[in-house]
């Protein structure tokens, strides 16, 4: 069997990895922008750092296993490069097992997706978007911990937020879009679902887009709609006024 080990401050580009990988205790690792995809086992070690740029996103493709070894004193981080900014987060395909002990996830938009039939066991660990009113989702995109679809999760000592959903679009004409949702765990047509002592706090929908113009000079009366459930609906959209703006 193939094992790439990954050696202190090496840098991943976007692109397929092939093999079982393992991120060695203490190492941290820069991912390139886009998505980088593994087809065997990953496996991270207490007290690694993995940074990723805007938008980036890691996939664990079907049928293979993610594994995080974390221990409280030493947890294993992921975070955006930018502090400003978000990365996307992990996608689960399809078959596909992830056990996470000890990580925070910090600087995302979705932690984890999974996709049908894969299962994710989490313990001991965070997930949050950064703090409101500094980072929000993409505009048009809600946001969640851990979202899935025919999917199971085990979820136990895990602390949801904050995060703050994506604005709506502004209009051109009529109403603003509507501001996206946020949630802490999202799953649909899920296979088994087992969430306990943990805290979900600060989850917010995202406002609505701006109105378009108003005519004869007024205030435009076009609102956005609020936020879907999901946290806390968004706050509507700004009417427009006679000058666009």
């Amino acid at each position: 069997m193939m094992f790439l080990v990954l050696g202190l401050g090496g840098t991943l580009a976007g692109a397929d990895i092939a093999g079982d990988v393992v991120i060695g205790a203490g190492e941290t690792v820069e991912f390139e922008a886009g998505g980088t995809r593994y087809t065997g086992t990953l496996t991270i070690e207490a007290g690694a750092t993995l940074r990723f740029p805007p938008g980036a996103f890691l996939e664990m493709w079907r049928d293979t296993q993610f594994v995080v070894n974390g221990t409280e004193e030493a947890p294993v981080v992921f975070e955006c490069t930018n502090p400003t900014k978000r990365w996307s987060g992990i996608l689960i395909e399809a078959r596909s097992t992830g056990v996470v002990r000890h990580a925070r996830f910090t600087g995302v938009v979705n932690g984890f997706s999974l996709r049908t039939d894969s299962s994710l066991v989490i313990r001991d660990s965070s997930f949050s978007m950064g703090e409101p009113g500094v980072v929000e989702a993409f505009t048009g995109f809600g946001t969640a911990g851990i979202s899935g679809t025919g999917a199971s999760i085990d979820v136990d000592r895990c602390e949801f937020g904050p995060f703050v959903g994506g604005r709506g679009v502004n209009a051109s004409s009529g109403d603003g879009g509507v501001g996206r949702p946020a949630y802490g765990i999202l799953m649909q047509d899920y296979n088994d679902v087992r969430v306990t002592n943990s805290v979900f706090r600060d989850i917010t929908g995202g406002r609505g887009g701006r109105g378009a113009r108003g005519p004869g000079g007024m205030n435009g009366e076009d609102w956005g709609d609020s936020g879907e459930d999901g946290g806390v609906g968004g706050h509507g959209g700004d009417g427009g006024t006679a000058d666009g703006e």
